[in-house]
């Protein structure tokens, strides 16, 4: 899937107005995996330097409320952040050893019917995440001070963009299936 993310460069010196808009969406969704692993960046060094602290902290007999809090604040928000990235690069954990010795026709059901049922489970923790912010209205992280719903936004957005992720794969696999490539019948 990686590889269908960034066009070649005869693609790109084609001139073809599908392969310029193929190369602006591509580059945009480029654009926001890229921000995505920035901001996990961001996240990992945030709890190793919250952890840091509070070691530091206990050994020095310094109470420093919150440490504990924002390092898991943190790790949510790196979890959620890249798990639709994994998606979509295909670098998620998936063994395919009884998949690929199916006949190429069973092969596409049955990723097709995997992806379906993982959209399905993406789609039930992002309604999940809905209402915990919908309940959790009002409310602050106790030790931080901060909006609980903080904490709601990561499984929003993650399991949002995961869920997205399944839709588009689930599209070019039926696509795929039924003789379509880039929007024209390939197959009678």
């Amino acid at each position: 899937m990686a590889d269908k993310l960034t066009a070649s460069s005869a693609d790109e010196a084609s001139g073809d107005g599908s392969s310029h808009e193929t190369l602006v969406r591509n580059d945009v969704l480029n654009g926001l995996l890229q921000f995505k692993y920035t901001v996990a960046v961001v996240c990992l060094f945030g709890v190793t330097v919250a952890l840091l602290l509070q070691i530091a902290t206990r050994t020095l007999n310094v109470s420093v409320p919150g440490l504990q809090a924002l390092a898991q604040l943190l790790a949510v928000w790196m979890a959620f952040l890249l798990i639709g990235n994994l998606e979509v690069e295909d670098k998620h954990i998936r063994v395919n050893y009884f998949v690929e010795k199916l006949p190429a026709p069973v092969r596409s059901v049955v990723d097709i019917a995997v992806l379906s049922l993982s959209a399905l489970w993406a789609a039930i923790i992002f309604v999940a995440a809905v209402l915990g912010s919908l309940a959790s209205a009002g409310t602050t992280i106790p030790t931080l001070g901060v909006p609980t719903f903080v904490l709601h936004a990561a499984p929003l957005l993650g399991m949002l963009l995961l869920t997205l992720a399944y839709l588009a794969k689930i599209k070019t696999s039926l696509a795929e299936c039924l003789g379509f490539e880039e929007g024209t019948r390939v197959r009678n």
